[in-house]
């Protein structure tokens, strides 16, 4: 609705000069955002795979429209939501964009998983 784009679009507003006032989300703004909403500052593969997935074009920011569209397929919003959900998962763990979740995408997501709990793999493990 128009009520909730206005929302959001202040939400965005505020992120985006949080850090910088250029009218884009920079990796620094969204990890602050993250870390406001409860996220642990050491997730970093939660952060980072999130900020990959909202940078679509990979320009290394967040522009409105790209932070309105994943909004939109997440929360259901979009026509082709449930499709486009699926691919946007998997690009959270497929870390090294390959269009794989490899046996090393997933020592990453374990480890930074482990570290958030102050834990860690031995090197042998992975």
């Amino acid at each position: 609705t128009r009520s909730e784009l206005e929302t959001i679009y202040d939400n965005y507003k505020n992120v985006s000069a949080s850090v910088v006032d250029d009218g884009t989300i920079d990796r620094d703004e969204f990890k602050a955002m993250m870390m406001a909403g409860g996220v642990s500052k050491w997730n970093t593969f939660l952060v980072d795979g999130l900020f990959r997935m909202f940078d679509q074009d990979g320009s290394g920011t967040i522009n409105f429209e790209e932070f309105v569209n994943i909004l939109a397929i997440y929360h259901d919003k979009n026509k082709v939501a449930s499709e486009e959900k699926h691919k946007l998962l998997f690009s959270l763990y497929d870390v090294d964009k390959d269009g794989k979740v490899s046996k090393s995408d997933l020592a990453k997501i374990l480890n930074d998983c482990l570290c958030c709990n102050n834990m860690s793999l031995r090197s042998e493990e992975h």
